[in-house]
């Protein structure tokens, strides 16, 4: 079984691999990172903020720690913010 940290280091291979954002049903080092990634967003927004920041959506919790583990490690939560990182390349 994965920690989640070792979920976080298949997506920065994913991205420094593939210089892209993994989607949908993207299988990578036989991890379905795509699937994991689309749930990190919806509990990250649509979920509800505790007092002891977790975030909680239904049964799935993102502890403060781990939201800040994302956050380090320049995970998008939404595609605004995809598209916002490639204008500011552009740019």
């Amino acid at each position: 079984m994965l920690t989640f940290n070792d979920k976080i280091k298949l997506y920065n291979e994913f991205m420094q691999e593939y210089n892209c954002f993994p989607v949908g049903k993207e299988i990578y080092k036989n991890f379905n990172l795509g699937i994991w990634v689309t749930n990190i967003r919806m509990i990250y927004n649509h979920g509800i903020l505790q007092r002891n920041n977790d975030i909680v959506y239904k049964t799935y919790r993102l502890t403060k720690e781990q939201i800040d583990l994302l956050n380090n490690n320049n995970f998008y939560f939404s595609n605004f913010d995809i598209y916002l990182d490639y204008l500011k390349k552009f740019i």
